[in-house]
C-alpha cells in the first residue's frame, strides 16, 4: 500500500511538473502577444502621424494654390484696367510670382524628399514586420516541438501508470 502511495505521490509531482511547464508556454505567448500588440499600436501611431503630415501638406498646398489663383485673379483684373503705366509695376510682380513659384519647387522638392525617406520607413517597417512574422513562425515551431514532448511525456507517463497498475496487482513476494 505504501508502494502505491508513493508512486502516485510521484505521478502528481510529473503532473504538476508539466502543468507548471504548459503554464510557462502560456505566459510566454501572453507576453509576445502583448510585444506584437505594442509593436502594432506604435506602427499605427506612425502611420496616424504621417497620414496627419500629408493631411496637413495637402491643405498647405491647397492654401497655397488658391493664394496663387487669389493673386492671379488680381493681376488680370488690374491689367485689364491700367495702361502703359503700370508695366513697370506688372513686371516686378511677375518676378515676385516667380520667385514664389521657384519657393514651391524648392518645396516641392523639400516634399518629394521627405516622401521617399517615409517610403523608405515603410519598408524598413515592412522589413520588421516579416522579422516578427519569422520570429512567430520559430516560436510556432518551438511550441510545436514542446507539445509532442509534451504528447510524449503524457505516453510515458500512462505507461509508467499502467506498469504501476499491473505491479501492484501482483501478490508480494515474501
Amino acid at each position: 500500500m505504501a508502494g502505491k502511495k508513493m508512486s502516485k505521490e510521484h505521478f502528481e509531482v510529473l503532473l504538476e511538473n508539466i502543468n507548471s511547464t504548459v503554464q510557462q508556454i502560456a505566459e510566454g505567448h501572453v507576453v509576445l502577444n502583448n510585444k506584437i500588440d505594442n509593436v502594432e499600436k506604435r506602427l499605427s501611431a506612425e502611420i496616424k502621424d504621417v497620414k496627419g503630415d500629408i493631411k496637413v501638406i495637402n491643405l498647405t498646398l491647397n492654401a497655397l494654390n488658391n493664394k496663387i489663383d487669389d493673386v492671379e485673379i488680381r493681376l488680370t483684373q488690374k491689367i485689364d484696367s491700367v495702361d502703359e503705366k503700370l508695366s513697370k509695376r506688372i513686371d516686378e510682380v511677375d518676378e515676385k510670382l516667380t520667385g514664389r513659384m521657384n519657393k514651391l519647387d524648392n518645396r516641392m522638392g523639400n516634399l518629394e524628399v521627405k516622401v521617399d525617406k517615409l517610403d523608405n520607413r515603410m519598408g524598413n517597417l515592412e522589413v520588421k514586420v516579416d522579422k516578427l512574422d519569422n520570429r512567430m513562425g520559430n516560436l510556432e515551431v518551438k511550441v510545436d516541438k514542446l507539445d509532442n514532448r509534451t504528447s510524449n511525456i503524457e505516453v510515458k507517463v500512462g505507461s509508467i501508470d499502467k506498469k504501476l497498475d499491473i505491479h501492484m496487482k501482483q501478490p508480494a513476494h515474501v
